[in-house]
């Protein structure tokens, strides 16, 4: 596993930047880098690592390591997050790196880039998602084009979705769930839950499920270490 340090030189790197451009561009603190490679401390502080953050448009946890495993930033994505704007950030939706935009109303904008050329033409796959209720992925578009046009794109599906009602899970929740208050849930309650769930789904879909049952246990495995 990277450390702190490691992490945000590969990301420079991957960028094409070194870390005094990082530093000068994102608004972070030089020095603060300095101590960290020079082992004078051992961590930053939570405004250094947001700003590096929302710089790279990864999440804090991808850079203290804690989903590392996850990640796979590319230069073409780093590029096209970029391009794109601020709005959007680097995610991991069912183990692919994307880069998304997450809606208000709960839906999410993902653009799974599959080539960006030196001129910006880009080959991606665009799609609408939302984690409330299956199917989960409600739109599916494939863009072959310059960034303008893939812009144009994305903000027609922004401008489709933003105003749609906030989504929310209308299923019943499984009876060994409603017994129990929210804080007393544990990862085996709700992988059962699960289980109950996906046994009409598709091989596809029971993997997007997946990928919610590991979040979930994510979430409680960081809960527990606060402790």
């Amino acid at each position: 596993m990277y450390s702190l340090y490691e992490t945000i030189e590969t990301l420079c790197k991957i960028k094409g930047i070194n870390i005094s451009t990082m530093c000068k561009e994102s608004g972070a603190s030089r020095g603060s880098l300095t101590d960290l490679k020079m082992g004078r401390k051992q961590q930053l502080s939570t405004e250094t690592l947001s700003k590096i953050s929302a710089y790279f448009g990864v999440s804090v946890d991808y850079l203290l390591g804690q989903e590392a495993f996850r990640y796979d930033p590319t230069s073409a994505l780093l590029r096209l997050r970029e391009l794109l704007g601020s709005d959007y950030q680097l995610r991991v939706i069912t183990n692919i790196t994307c880069v998304c935009k997450e809606l208000p109303n709960g839906y999410i904008l993902v653009v799974d880039c599959h080539k960006l050329s030196e001129d910006n033409f880009c080959d991606a796959t665009i799609e609408v998602w939302n984690y409330a209720f299956q199917p989960f992925v409600k739109k599916s578009v494939f863009c072959r084009a310059n960034i303008e046009i893939l812009k144009s794109q994305l903000l027609g599906l922004e401008n489709e979705y933003k105003n749609k009602p906030k989504l929310e899970n209308k299923k019943e929740k499984a009876s060994s769930l409603n017994e129990k208050k929210p804080e007393d849930i544990t990862f085996d309650d709700f992988s059962y839950a699960l289980l109950d769930e996906s046994k009409e789904l598709t091989e596809e879909n029971k993997d997007k499920l997946l990928e919610m049952a590991k979040f979930f246990k994510q979430q409680q495995d960081k809960e527990k270490s606060k402790d």
